[in-house]
């Protein structure tokens, strides 16, 4: 029964695997809110009930992610939940900071751990960081809310380096502890907010719904050709009516680029990845990655991350690179990819 319950699990494809976790995760969120006013009535304790807020927020977010994607909503509607799940996010991230913030404003006595119990807590913590930021590089054309939901599970990963942080400093004999912990408490909710506004502003200019791009020339081919031509560079090719737009090249991240054809009435062509760098190591290097995985693994998929992010408003570079070629984005279909 187990055996086939797994392998049903492994033969999901990455989207049925994340509603699947997600309706745990919501449960989770909900019983731990409903747990932490239930400690708020029988203690008095104002702060349990602001940290149940944010559990219940969290879970509210993933939840209008999960509706989202049942039904299948477009544009207007689509705007109207999205908006909705950025608005509970950023209320769940005010709630941290006061949370967190008494830290810094009161002398409140916190918890004392003991060793064994906090490297478990960093351990724990670590892989939920880990699979968070695989989480959110693997959602690649999934659609938006699947994305929302990665971007929520990764806010949440950061709280529990917070709480392994709080761990790990309640058995040191280092002063000032509480506003160490309080300031970086602060700096994770602030951080909660950030993503909530790039929750909203991330579909207008996401690849998830700009893989293929057409342009219609504002002036004849010929003259396009030639602006191109003068605006040439290491980054911008174009030969026998074929543009390529290099918009980041690395050799560990891969390349992020636009490959197009110049056609007789319009430019047409995809918005690509290409990651190579694993694939063309030799069998060496390869086992040498392998045996440092334990080391490098979090420090690349922070690069990685990053990388990503960075990458995440190529539509939005793409057509104002296109303007100054005097080219403009031809929307072929306005539907957005839930």
């Amino acid at each position: 029964m187990i055996n086939k319950s797994i392998k049903k699990f492994k033969d999901m494809t990455f989207e049925e695997k994340t509603e699947f976790n997600t309706f745990f995760s919501v449960c989770l969120n909900i019983i731990f809110s409903i747990g932490k006013s239930v400690i708020t009535i029988i203690t008095g304790s104002f702060m349990f009930l602001i940290s149940a807020s944010v559990n219940l927020c969290i879970g509210l977010a993933k939840i209008e992610c999960y509706s989202g994607i049942k039904k299948k909503e477009k544009n207007k509607q689509f705007d109207k939940r999205n908006i909705k799940i950025s608005f509970l996010f950023m209320i769940a991230g005010l709630m941290y900071i006061l949370y967190m913030g008494r830290l810094i404003l009161f002398d409140t006595r916190t918890f004392h751990y003991n060793m064994f119990l906090g490297i478990n807590i960093a351990f724990i913590s670590f892989v939920e960081m880990g699979f968070a930021i695989v989480g959110i590089i693997r959602v690649k054309q999934s659609g938006h809310f699947y994305r929302n939901i990665k971007i929520i599970n990764f806010a949440s990963a950061c709280t529990a380096i917070m709480l392994t942080q709080v761990a790990l400093l309640s058995f040191c004999e280092a002063t000032n502890v509480n506003k160490v912990n309080g300031f970086t408490g602060v700096a994770i909710g602030l951080f909660m907010i950030i993503l909530g506004i790039f929750i909203i502003i991330l579909p207008k200019a996401s690849m998830i719904d700009r893989k293929y791009n057409e342009y219609k020339y504002m002036v004849s081919k010929v003259n396009t050709i030639n602006l191109i031509n003068n605006f040439r560079n290491k980054m911008v090719i174009c030969n026998d009516n074929h543009l390529t737009i290099i918009f980041s090249k690395s050799k560990v991240y891969g390349t992020y680029y636009f490959e197009a054809t110049l056609l007789e009435d319009k430019i047409s062509g995809t918005l690509n990845h290409k990651c190579y760098f694993f694939k063309e190591l030799n069998i060496f290097l390869k086992i040498l990655v392998i045996i440092l995985s334990e080391i490098l693994f979090f420090i690349w998929l922070i690069g990685r991350l990053i990388s990503f992010i960075r990458n995440s408003f190529l539509p939005t570079k793409l057509d104002k690179i296109m303007k100054n070629f005097n080219c403009e984005y031809n929307q072929l279909n306005s539907d957005i990819i839930c």
